[in-house]
């Protein structure tokens, strides 16, 4: 049962604190969900439990964002947030092109079977955008999660 009246600062970082973990709950199943995709599977397990959040009682709001504990994971992160080269959801206008080789002629890669492939530009790969997912989750529920939550604590 809720109670009524005002509640205090404290009250509040609490609140938000359990906001911030159901968050990373939600982010963490998106990863899951999304990771399959046209029966290919992405590894982002890289990726799990790297969403942080940082409680602001005082204007009762949460600040989130995508921490994977390197500056070239978080690149691969949101390569994998946002898309990339024909799929490129960040730069709509300018970066959305075919990706191409810079120092070679060819591109190269290696597939699942061991057979070697050259090309000169690919598509690219389209966003999954767990992210954005999950503060949309967040944002259209944060009445009824916040009056969960006083429920659950009884503030």
């Amino acid at each position: 049962m809720v109670r009524s009246g005002r509640i205090s600062n404290l009250e509040r970082y609490y609140i938000l604190q359990e906001l911030g973990k159901i968050a990373q709950r939600i982010f963490n199943k998106n990863l899951e969900v999304r990771s399959t995709r046209e029966n290919k599977r992405y590894n982002l397990n890289f990726i799990k439990d790297a969403l942080k959040f940082e409680s602001d009682p005082i204007t009762f709001t949460n600040t989130y964002w995508v921490d994977v504990g390197s500056e070239d994971g978080n690149k691969i992160a949101a390569y994998y947030e946002y898309g990339t080269g024909l799929y490129n959801t960040k730069h709509r206008i300018i970066g959305r092109d075919y990706i191409r080789p810079k120092n070679y002629d060819f591109l190269h890669f290696i597939n699942n079977d061991g057979k070697h492939i050259y090309t000169k530009a690919v598509k690219g790969v389209e966003g999954i955008h767990y992210f954005r997912r999950t503060m949309n989750t967040i944002n259209k529920n944060e009445e009824y999660l916040i009056q969960r939550i006083r429920n659950e604590l009884g503030i």
